[in-house]
């Protein structure tokens, strides 16, 4: 089995050009990859290290972290062919805070780089905010800071997608574009996963891969 990645902190333990209007998906797109975690496919970790345990049941990627300070994630190998300028990852989640004062977050993580565990990411959180942010070595860098956006639901599933046309990142939350930028290096959607905050329950229902028209 190809070897998968869990990041604690930032130390490792395990682990279409778009047609679509300005603010709306992509939808003329291909699917490279779909997992609906109707059952362990291998390609999602699952298991128990430390805090975090992951399993899959009724159709669920449970992923739980109970750590009371520190962030995990996991990502999946290589899926795009790198010579694709227009690609996409997509999935929906609900997440729910499991003890203390934080709201709870969880999210998207992508360009993943053991070499110096760099990042980027897009979170949610319980109380309808998101952030986009990148992990340069053990330091972060906020493109977004948390901000409050309605069409995230509480509670309940929402849809976040990355889109990457070109060199520009287009971010969704339920088909609404939320944020955009340009990063400074390339980048690409790859070595991506989910990324759960301490004391944040996540129950994934699908996560997808596209390659866009």
């Amino acid at each position: 089995m190809r070897k998968l990645t869990l990041l604690f902190a930032s130390i490792l333990v395990l682990l279409f050009n778009s047609c679509s209007k300005d603010g709306t998906a992509s939808f003329e797109e291909t699917i490279v990859y779909e997992d609906n975690f109707n059952d362990a496919t291998g390609i999602f970790w699952t298991g128990t290290k430390g805090p975090v345990t992951i399993d899959i049941k009724d159709g669920y990627y449970n992923y739980l972290n109970e750590d009371s300070e520190y962030t995990y994630h996991i990502t999946i190998p290589a899926i795009f062919d790198q010579s694709l300028p227009r690609t996409a990852i997509e999935a929906r989640y609900s997440l729910t805070n499991t003890g203390g004062d934080n709201p709870g977050s969880a999210g998207l993580i992508f360009n993943y780089k053991k070499s110096d565990k760099t990042f980027y990411r897009i979170t949610l959180n319980g109380i309808s905010k998101f952030r986009v942010d990148e992990s340069v070595g053990e330091e972060y860098v906020v493109h977004q800071d948390w901000l409050y956006n309605k069409v995230i639901k509480n509670k309940a599933m929402n849809v976040v997608r990355v889109e990457l046309r070109n060199d520009k990142l287009i971010f969704f939350i339920n088909g609404t574009k939320v944020y955009e930028m340009v990063p400074e290096e390339k980048v690409t959607l790859d070595e991506c996963g989910f990324i759960v905050s301490y004391h944040t329950f996540l129950k994934a229902d699908y996560f997808k891969a596209y390659r866009l028209m």
